[in-house]
C-alpha cells in the first residue's frame, strides 16, 4: 500500500542470551512505519529485556523485492513472525512463500481480498476491500447522492482488487481511469484531461497519495470545487503531513483515528513525532500494534513459528483479544481482523474526523 523505498536494515536488539540467541520479528514495511515498529521493539515490559531482537527492512513494493525479503526472513531460523508488507502487492507476493515454510506473516494495511485465501499463516490487521467498496458506496450516497462520478484506480493488486468491489455498486460514473503504481507525468496529464472533459462532481480514487498530490492541483485549475474520495491507501503520512496544502479537502477511509485521547495513544504520538519529526498516520498505529502482538505471543511462552500461529488464532476464543492503540484485536477465519471504518477529512488545520458514516468492518 505504501511508496518503495531503498533498503534499510536497522536492527534493534533488546539483549542478548550468551548461549541461546534470542528469536527474531522480522518488519518489512516502508520507512515511515518502520519507525513505529522500531518503538514497539525497544519498549521493554518485565520480562521482556533479552527475549527477541528486531529486524526491520523498509519494504520495497514490487514483487520480486518482496520475493526476496521474504525468502531473506524465510531463511533465518530465528525469524518467528514476520510483520509485512508495505502495500498489497508486496504481501501478495510474499505470502506464498511464508505459508510454504509455515512462518507467520502480519499484514499491517493489506487489504486486497484474494489476501484472505493466501493461507492460514497470512493474518492481517485490518478487513478486506468487499467491505470498504460497501461503505465508499454508502459514503457517496450520504454526502454525495446524485453526483456524476471518476473512478481512478492504481493498476497493480490494491487498485483492481478495489475497483472490482467497488465498480458494481456505483452509478452515474462518467469517467474511469487507471495508472501505473508511480505514475508517469504522462499518466498525470491523461487523468487530468480525461476527468476535466467529463466534468464529474466527485472523484473515487483507488490509489495511493503520491499521484493524487500531483494531480490534484493541476486537475483544481479546471474544477475548483470537485470533491475527492480516498480509500484507505491515503491514510498515509504525506497526506497528513500536507504539503503546500494540496490535499486540503479531501476525504479517505481509515481504521483507527491516530488522535485518539487515550494515555497509551499520546504516548505514542509523542514518540513517534520525537523520532520522525512527522504526525502518526494509522499505519504506524497499525504497525506498532503489529510488532507488539508478536511481543506478546513470545513473551506468552511462543518459541516456535507455529506456537506464533496458534497464539494469534486462539485470541478472541480461549484467549482474551489482544488490546492494542487501535483496539481489540483478534481474527476470523480468513486472517483478518475485525474493524469499523472511518471517514476522515484533511483542512487547513491537519486531519479530522469528517461528519460520522456508520460503516463497519466485520465479516
Amino acid at each position: 500500500m505504501r511508496r518503495s523505498y531503498l533498503l534499510l536494515v536497522w536492527t534493534c536488539v533488546l539483549g542478548a542470551c550468551a548461549d541461546v540467541p534470542p528469536p527474531r520479528i522480522g518488519v518489512a514495511v516502508s520507512t515511515a512505519p518502520a519507525q513505529a515498529a522500531g518503538i514497539a521493539a525497544s519498549e521493554l515490559d518485565a520480562g521482556d529485556a533479552g527475549s527477541f531482537d528486531a529486524v526491520i527492512r523498509a519494504s520495497a513494493t514490487g514483487a520480486e523485492q518482496a520475493i526476496g525479503q521474504a525468502y531473506a526472513f524465510v531463511n533465518d531460523p530465528r525469524v518467528l513472525a514476520v510483520v509485512g508488507h508495505g502495500n498489497s502487492a508486496a504481501s501478495l507476493a510474499a505470502s506464498q512463500i511464508y505459508n510454504t515454510a509455515g512462518l507467520v506473516q502480519i499484514a499491517p494495511t493489506t487489504t486486497a481480498p484474494v489476501y484472505g485465501r493466501a493461507g492460514p499463516f497470512s493474518f492481517r490487521l485490518v478487513p478486506g476491500d468487499s467491505l470498504q467498496a460497501a461503505y465508499l458506496s454508502m459514503v457517496r450516497s450520504h454526502h454525495w447522492p446524485a453526483s456524476r462520478v471518476a473512478v481512478v484506480h492504481v493498476n497493480d493488486d490494491y487498485g483492481r482488487g478495489l475497483l472490482r468491489v467497488l465498480r458494481p455498486q456505483l452509478d452515474s460514473v462518467v469517467y474511469e481511469g487507471l495508472y501505473a503504481d508511480n505514475g508517469s507525468a504522462l499518466d498525470i496529464e491523461r487523468l487530468r484531461d480525461g476527468i476535466a472533459a467529463r466534468n464529474p462532481e466527485l472523484l473515487l480514487w483507488a490509489g495511493r497519495p503520491h499521484v493524487l498530490g500531483l494531480l490534484l492541483p493541476l486537475l483544481r485549475e479546471t474544477l475548483p470545487d470537485i470533491a475527492v474520495v480516498c480509500g484507505d491507501a491515503c491514510d498515509a503520512a504525506q497526506v497528513y503531513h500536507n504539503t503546500d496544502g494540496r490535499f486540503t479537502g479531501i476525504h479517505f477511509v481509515r481504521f483507527t483515528d491516530p488522535a485518539a485521547s487515550d494515555s497509551a495513544s499520546r504516548s505514542f504520538r509523542d514518540r513517534y513525532l520525537e523520532v520522525t519529526g512527522e504526525v502518526a498516520s494509522s499505519e504506524a498505529l497499525l504497525t506498532y500494534d503489529a510488532v507488539s502482538l508478536v511481543r506478546a505471543a513470545l513473551r506468552d511462552g511462543a518459541r516456535t513459528r507455529e506456537g506464533v500461529r496458534q497464539y494469534l488464532t486462539s485470541l478472541g476464543t480461549s484467549r482474551p483479544a489482544f488490546v492494542g492503540l487501535t483496539g481489540s484485536i483478534a481474527f476470523d477465519e480468513t486472517g483478518a481482523c475485525e474493524r469499523s471504518y472511518m471517514l476522515a477529512e484533511v483542512r487547513a488545520d491537519g486531519v479530522s474526523p469528517a461528519e460520522h458514516v456508520a460503516g463497519h468492518g466485520g465479516h
